[in-house]
């Protein structure tokens, strides 16, 4: 039996029933670990999603070329989306109930990107006159990008963020 273990992402442990270098590999366990540093560990899959993540995971593993790496795509852009999907629900509790207009989801697509806005035009009165410019210039987001939809950095910062001088 093996354990791969993908850290704040999936715990699986795998077996080969039998001898033969032929058989195919066998899904013992899946854990899903995005959401485990939260505190109070939500839930975040019920059981029936459980069963059916863990029959794809299955069917990737009969694969007949690479078993091993379609079971690590399935799951990690799995994954990915889930983290995005608790980005989302983080974000929105921030402006529901801590930041109220500082902080606003403008844009959201499941499993995709996701757009925070921040420092808002006309929000503040608190303002520097600097912020307030760059706020009248499209103002300051975060926009989070999915790693399999979009190749390079997932994450980007307007406006960019630099060292202090």
């Amino acid at each position: 039996m093996i354990c791969f273990k993908v850290t704040y992402e999936f715990e699986l442990q795998l077996s080969v029933f039998g001898d033969d270098a032929s058989m195919p590999w066998r899904l013992i366990s899946l854990s899903i670990l995005v959401g485990e540093a939260l505190p109070d560990r939500p839930l975040l899959l019920h059981d029936h999603q459980k069963l059916f993540l863990h029959q794809v995971v299955q069917s990737r593993l009969y694969s007949e070329e690479t078993p091993l790496t379609d079971c690590y795509e399935c799951l990690h852009s799995f994954c990915l989306a889930l983290q995005l999907d608790c980005l989302h629900g983080q974000a929105n509790q921030l402006s529901n109930e801590v930041y109220g207009g500082y902080v606003k989801v403008e844009e959201y697509t499941h499993a995709h990107h996701l757009k925070i806005v921040y420092w808002r035009p006309g929000i503040s009165q608190f303002m520097s006159a600097f912020l307030m410019e760059q706020a009248r210039g499209g103002g300051f987001f975060c926009f989070v990008l999915s790693a399999y939809a979009y190749s390079g950095l997932p994450l980007i910062w307007t406006p960019e963020l630099r060292p202090p001088l």
